[in-house]
């Protein structure tokens, strides 16, 4: 994933939440961060799992029809 991609994500994530916003009513939602250290040979194995581990859980729920719920995943190094 590109820098540019997150940016892009990170714009269509406020634009769907600021539309979300303006109705009213509780609308189910989840929102998740967290900070994990890797050593540089580490990376690529914790990324290829993170992506597994969402492939999982979207094959596992996904069906053609209901309601639609948007993911949106970043996972980027933090700058210290």
């Amino acid at each position: 994933m590109s820098l540019g991609f997150l940016l892009s994500l990170s714009e269509e994530l406020q634009s769907d939440l600021a539309r979300l916003a303006r109705h009213t009513g509780e609308r189910p939602s989840l929102g998740l961060s967290g900070e994990v250290r890797l050593r540089p040979e580490r990376r690529p194995a914790f990324l290829a799992d993170l992506r597994a581990a969402v492939q999982g859980v979207l094959e596992r729920y996904g069906e053609p029809e209901g309601a639609a719920f948007k993911i949106a995943l970043a996972c980027y190094p933090k700058e210290d």
